[in-house]
C-alpha cells in the first residue's frame, strides 16, 4: 500500500485531501495522527492511485521539461497563485519527491499548469535588452508589466530593485513574477534584502533611512540627502519603475538621485500618462517623455493584447482621443469587427427556467447597458449568465465589478452590497483587492481608482450615470483618466449596471457605443457645469487624504490616551461585520436612552415623506441629508420598503425581543441608506444583556446619556454623534483596530458648534475592550477654523481645477511656489492671519490664525473668537512650520503676493508682486479712472475671472480667500 515509503504526516495529510479534512502547517501533530486510523478501503485505494500517480509518466513528463528549471519551491508558488488554491499537505511532511508530489495535487484537482510561452515583439525586446536610462509609454494591454517582469528576471543575478506606487501594485508586480524559475527564493517584499527587491517608493526611503521620518514626504526628502551623500550600498544593479505616472515629483526625484549615484546600470521606467489617475504626479514622466535628451532612450508600445472584440478597442481610443496632446492610438493585429463574441456566450437569453425574463447581450457594440430600476431581476440573471460560463470552465477571476466606490455611505456603496450579496446567494465568490497574502479565485469587487494593471474578460460597471459629474470633486484630467482607466479593462465585454430609468453617459461614451435594454432612455453626458454644493459628512471628512494632509501641515496633532474603563467581551459577530457593527450601536443607543433612534420613531409615527428612487438618489448624490433627515429634520424615504412594523410599535423597550432588534437595524440601515437589507443569519440571544450592561457602564464612567444619532452640523459639514452626555461626546467602533480617522472623526464631532467645546472627545472599540480620550495640541476654536478654510479650500480648488481643464489653460509652476497673502493691524503691520498657499500641492498649505497684541481688532476683522489668537502660534512659530514645509523638495521658495509687501515681510526667500503683470492686462483691456495705478485685486477677479457674489465661498479680505483668488489668476492667466 505504501510503497513509497511515505512518512506517517504525509500519509495523514494525504488522508485528510481523500476526507477533504484541511491541514494546517500549525496543526498538532498528534490531532493530525488522528486521521489515520481506521484506514478504510477506499482509503488504501486513493493512497494507491496517489502513490502511482507521483510515479506516472505523465507527471515525470511535466517535471522533466515544463518545470525542468523550476525547484518544488517556484512550482508551488506558480500553481498556487495562478489557480488560487493552496497546496494542502505542508512541505516540511513530505520527506521526497516535493515537486513531483506538488504536481501530482495540482493534476489530480484538474488545474491549469501551463506555463505562458510569451512571445515579444520588436519595442519589448529593445527594453528588455537596453541598459541605461529608459522611458517606455505603453497603453493598456500593450504588455508593460509583462516586459518589466522579463526583464527583472533576466537581470536577477545583478539584483533589480522594483517599484510601484501602491503597495497592492507592487504585491501584483511580485505575483507576476513567479511565472519564472528561481524568483521564488530570491525575492522581498518591502526590504532590499533579496536580489529581486519589490517596493514602494515610501518604502525604499524607509529601508534608506533605517527609521521613520516625521512624515512620509520628510522621509522621501531624508532618503534624498542620504543617496546625495552617497551613504547607501544595496545589493542591486537594476531599477524597475511601474506605473510611473501616478508617481509624483518628489518621489521621482529619489529614483533618479539613487540611479544617478552610478552604481545602477539600468534605470527602466514604465508608464502611460493617458492612465495618470493620482493628482501632482507624473509631470516628471511627461517631461521625461517629451525632452530632448540623448542620454534617454524612448520606446512606445502601441500594439495590444488585451482587446478581443474591436468595438472595445475603438471605444478605448475614441476616449483616448479627447486628449489628444497625450493621445497614442492602440493597434490590435488580426482582429476583425466580427461577432466573436459568440464563440464565448451562446446567448444570454438562454436562463435556467422558462420563467426567467430575457436579458439581451448585443454584440454590435462596446457596452450593454441594464437596468437594474425597470427590471429588478437583473442581478440574479446576471449572477446566472457568470455561474453558466464558470461551469464552461471560464474562472470567476474573469469577472470584474467595479464602481465609483464601496466603502462609503452612498448609493453607489449601497449598489455594490446589493449586487455582491444576491452573487453570495447565488454561490459565487467575491473578492476585493488586498493587499494581503491571502487571495481566492472571485469575482473582483474594485473602485474605478483601484483597478488599473487589471483586466478580465467580462467587465460589469455600477452608478456610472453621468460620470464624473456626479463626483464633482474629481479634477477634469483626474476624471478623463478614471473614465479611460474603467472602460479599458475589459477583453470581450463591457455592461453598465444602473438604477435610473434615464441614463447620463459618463463623459465621452457616445450613443454609438452602448445598447441598453428597453425602458430606458439614453443621454449623452449632460452640460459639464462647474462643481455643485456638496455636503460632506464627518466620517467621509476623517478618511479624506486632503484634509489629513492640511492639518499635517498645520501641525494640527491628534493624541489618544487610554482610560481605565472595562467593557464585557464583546458578543460574537452574528451576520456580516457591518451589519453588525450596525446592530451593536443601534442596540446600545436604545438602552442608553431608553428609546427607539428618533428615525425608528418617526418612522413608526408616519411621520416622513416618500420620494421616488430618483428623487432619493439624487438627494442622497448632494449629502444634503443625514441618517435620512433634511436639515429641518424631515425623514426623507424610498417607496420600496416592505417591513412588519406593527409590533414593535405597541412594545416599550423593555418589551423588546432579540430578533425585533434586528429588525430594527435593517429598518434603521433602510432609513438611513436607503439598502434594503435582508438579515437571513441567526440570532445572538446574548445582545440584550450585552447591550444593556455596556449602556450601563457607560453611564456610570460618563453621565446619563441625553442624546443618541445626535446631529451636528456647520456650514457644509454634518454628522451625527453616537452618544451625547452633559460633558462627553461618545463615539462607539467594533473594529480590530483604531485608526487616525476613528480619533479625527470624534474630535471632529466635538469642534463643529462651540457648544460641544468644553466636551471630552471619547473613542470605545468594544471588540478590544479599549477607552481613549483623544486629545490635541490645538484647541477646538482652531479646529473649527481649519474645517472651515478646508471646506473653502475644496470648493475652490475643485472649482478651478475644473476651469483649468475645460479652458485647456493650466500654467505649471515649480515646487515650492506659493501664493501669500495676510491679515495685519494698519497701525503696526503685525500680522494677525496668514495664508501661504501652495500652488502645486493646495492641500499642502499653510493657513493660520497669529497671536499679536491687538486681538480686538482682529477679533472684529475676522468675526472669530478671541480665544482662537490666545492660542494661536506667534509668527516665528509659522516660519518654523514653513521651513519644514519647503525642506521636502530640493528648491528654493518662489513667494508670489499682491500689492502689499507686508504679506511676505516675514520671509527672506525669494517673491514677486503680481500686480504689475496685471496691470499690463488691464491696460490692453480698459482705462484706471483716478490715480491707482494697479488694479484691486477683487476688481480684477470681478473682470477676469468670476464674479465674487458668484463664488459664496469666498469671503474677501480673509488671507484664504485672497490667495485662492490669486492662485486662481495665476493657473488661468
Amino acid at each position: 500500500m505504501n510503497k513509497n515509503k511515505l512518512s506517517k504526516f504525509e500519509l495523514a495529510s494525504i488522508l485528510g485531501i481523500c476526507r477533504s479534512v484541511p491541514i494546517a502547517c500549525n496543526q498538532d501533530k498528534n490531532d493530525l495522527l488522528t486521521l489515520i486510523y481506521p484506514i478504510l478501503d477506499s482509503d488504501k485505494n486513493f493512497i494507491e492511485y496517489w502513490n502511482n500517480l507521483i510515479e506516472s509518466f505523465t507527471i515525470k513528463e511535466f517535471s522533466q521539461t515544463i518545470f525542468a528549471e523550476y525547484s518544488y519551491l517556484d512550482c508551488l508558488n506558480y500553481l498556487e497563485n495562478k489557480n488560487m488554491v493552496t497546496f494542502p499537505i505542508p512541505l516540511s511532511y513530505i520527506t521526497k519527491n516535493k515537486k513531483e508530489t506538488i504536481l501530482s495535487y495540482f493534476y489530480m484537482i484538474q488545474k491549469s499548469m501551463e506555463i505562458p510561452r510569451r512571445i515579444y515583439n520588436f519595442e519589448q525586446q529593445m527594453v528588455i535588452n537596453k541598459r541605461g536610462l529608459i522611458i517606455v509609454n505603453a497603453g493598456p494591454g500593450t504588455g508593460k508589466t509583462t516586459t518589466a517582469c522579463k526583464k527583472a528576471f533576466l537581470l536577477k543575478d545583478e539584483g533589480v530593485i522594483f517599484l510601484s506606487y501602491t503597495n497592492a501594485a507592487v504585491f501584483e508586480d511580485r505575483n507576476r513574477m513567479y511565472e519564472y524559475p528561481g524568483c521564488s527564493s530570491n525575492m522581498s517584499f518591502k526590504s532590499l534584502d533579496k536580489k529581486l527587491a519589490f517596493l514602494t517608493v515610501d518604502s525604499l526611503a524607509g529601508n534608506i533611512n533605517g527609521g521613520i521620518s516625521s512624515t512620509f514626504d520628510h522621509s522621501i526628502r531624508d532618503a534624498i540627502s542620504k543617496v546625495e551623500k552617497r551613504n547607501i550600498t544595496t545589493k542591486q544593479r537594476h531599477i524597475i519603475v511601474d506605473e510611473a505616472q501616478d508617481i509624483d515629483d518628489l518621489r521621482a526625484e529619489l529614483i533618479l538621485a539613487l540611479f544617478l549615484t552610478g552604481r545602477f546600470l539600468s534605470l527602466t521606467i514604465f508608464g502611460d500618462p493617458r492612465q495618470r489617475i493620482k493628482e501632482n504626479s507624473g509631470k516628471w514622466y511627461y517631461d521625461m517623455w517629451t525632452q530632448v535628451n540623448p542620454n534617454i532612450s524612448k520606446i512606445g508600445f502601441i500594439k495590444s493584447h488585451r482587446f478581443k472584440d474591436i468595438k472595445i478597442l475603438n471605444l478605448v481610443n475614441d476616449l483616448s482621443r479627447r486628449r489628444p496632446e497625450i493621445h497614442c492610438e492602440l493597434q490590435v493585429d488580426g482582429l476583425s469587427n466580427s461577432n466573436n463574441i459568440n464563440s464565448f456566450i451562446d446567448n444570454f437569453n438562454t436562463l435556467n427556467t422558462e420563467d426567467d425574463k430575457k436579458l439581451e447581450i448585443s454584440n454590435n457594440k462596446a457596452i450593454n447597458i441594464y437596468n437594474a430600476n425597470n427590471n429588478p431581476n437583473v442581478i440574479e440573471k446576471i449572477a446566472n449568465f457568470i455561474k453558466r460560463l464558470n461551469n464552461r470552465g471560464i474562472s470567476y477571476s474573469e469577472f470584474m465589478v467595479v464602481g465609483p466606490s464601496l466603502e462609503a455611505d452612498n448609493k453607489s456603496s449601497n449598489f455594490s452590497k446589493e449586487i455582491s450579496s444576491i452573487f453570495r446567494n447565488q454561490g459565487i465568490p467575491c473578492r476585493i483587492s488586498s493587499e494581503g497574502s491571502y487571495q481566492r479565485d472571485g469575482v473582483l469587487f474594485s473602485t474605478i481608482h483601484s483597478i488599473k494593471g487589471k483586466e478580465a474578460d467580462y467587465v460589469f460597471i455600477f452608478s456610472i450615470n453621468d460620470y464624473p459629474n456626479t463626483f464633482s470633486m474629481i479634477p477634469y484630467e483626474q476624471a478623463e483618466s478614471l473614465i479611460y482607466v474603467s472602460h479599458s479593462r475589459a477583453r470581450k465585454k463591457i455592461f453598465y449596471i444602473l438604477k435610473t430609468n434615464t441614463v447620463n453617459l459618463p463623459r465621452g461614451i457616445l450613443l454609438s457605443h452602448v445598447h441598453s435594454s428597453k425602458g430606458t432612455i439614453i443621454k449623452t453626458s449632460s452640460q459639464e457645469d462647474e462643481p455643485e454644493f456638496i455636503y460632506k459628512s464627518v466620517t467621509s471628512l476623517s478618511k479624506c487624504f486632503d484634509f489629513n494632509k492640511l492639518l499635517e501641515t498645520n501641525r494640527c496633532i491628534l493624541e489618544k490616551k487610554l482610560l481605565d474603563v472595562s467593557f464585557p467581551k464583546m458578543i460574537q459577530d452574528s451576520g456580516p461585520s457591518d451589519f453588525f457593527g450596525i446592530l451593536i450601536g443601534v442596540s446600545i443607543q436604545i438602552f442608553s436612552e431608553n428609546c427607539l433612534p428618533s428615525v425608528i420613531t418617526k418612522f413608526l409615527e408616519n411621520d416622513y415623506r416618500i420620494v421616488s428612487d430618483n428623487e432619493y438618489n439624487q438627494i442622497k448624490n448632494k449629502n444634503v441629508f443625514l441618517n435620512g433627515q433634511l436639515h429641518d429634520g424631515e425623514l426623507i424615504i424610498k417607496n420600496s420598503f416592505t417591513f412588519e412594523i406593527l409590533r414593535i410599535k405597541e412594545l416599550e423597550i423593555s418589551e423588546l425581543t432579540v430578533s425585533d432588534l434586528y429588525l430594527i437595524t435593517t429598518i434603521f440601515i433602510f432609513l438611513t441608506s436607503g439598502f434594503n437589507y435582508e438579515y437571513n443569519g441567526e440570532y445572538n440571544n446574548e445582545l440584550i444583556n450585552y447591550s444593556k450592561n455596556v449602556s450601563k457602564i457607560i453611564e456610570d464612567n460618563f453621565g446619563k446619556v441625553i442624546g443618541t444619532e445626535f446631529r451636528v452640523f456647520n456650514y457644509k459639514i454634518i454628522g451625527s454623534i453616537d452618544l451625547l452626555t452633559e460633558n462627553y461626546i461618545i463615539e462607539l467602533k467594533t473594529k480590530r483596530e483604531i485608526n487616525p480617522s476613528d480619533m479625527l472623526q470624534v474630535f471632529i464631532y466635538r469642534s463643529l458648534e462651540e457648544k460641544h467645546y468644553a466636551k471630552t472627545a471619547i473613542l470605545i472599540n468594544l471588540r478590544r475592550n479599549e477607552t481613549f480620550e483623544i486629545l490635541s495640541n490645538r484647541d477646538c476654536y482652531y479646529w473649527n477654523y481649519i474645517i472651515d478654510k478646508y471646506v473653502e479650500l475644496k470648493d475652490n480648488v475643485d472649482i478651478i481645477k475644473f476651469k483649468c481643464g475645460k479652458e485647456r489653460k493650466d500654467n505649471t509652476f515649480q515646487n515650492n511656489t506659493f501664493c501669500v497673502d495676510t491679515e495685519f493691524y494698519p497701525q503696526t503691520s503685525t500680522i494677525f492671519e496668514i495664508s501661504i498657499l501652495n500652488i502645486n500641492d493646495p492641500f499642502r498649505s499653510i493657513i493660520q490664525t497669529v497671536n499679536m497684541n491687538e486681538i480686538d481688532f482682529a477679533c472684529k476683522w475676522l468675526k472669530l473668537s478671541s480665544d482662537i489668537f490666545k492660542s494661536s502660534p506667534y509668527i516665528k512659530d509659522i516660519i518654523d512650520i514653513f521651513k519644514d514645509l519647503i525642506v521636502i523638495y530640493n528648491q528654493k521658495p518662489i513667494l508670489y503676493y499682491y500689492c502689499c509687501k507686508v504679506d511676505v515681510s516675514w520671509s527672506n526667500f525669494e517673491s514677486y508682486d503680481v500686480s504689475n503683470s496685471l496691470k499690463k492686462v488691464c491696460l490692453k483691456s480698459g482705462i484706471f479712472n483716478g490715480f491707482k495705478s494697479v488694479p484691486k485685486l477683487k476688481d480684477y477677479y470681478n473682470n477676469h475671472i468670476d464674479f465674487l457674489e458668484h463664488r459664496q465661498s469666498l469671503s474677501h479680505h480673509t488671507a484664504l480667500s485672497d490667495t485662492i483668488m490669486l492662485y486662481e489668476i495665476l493657473k488661468l492667466l
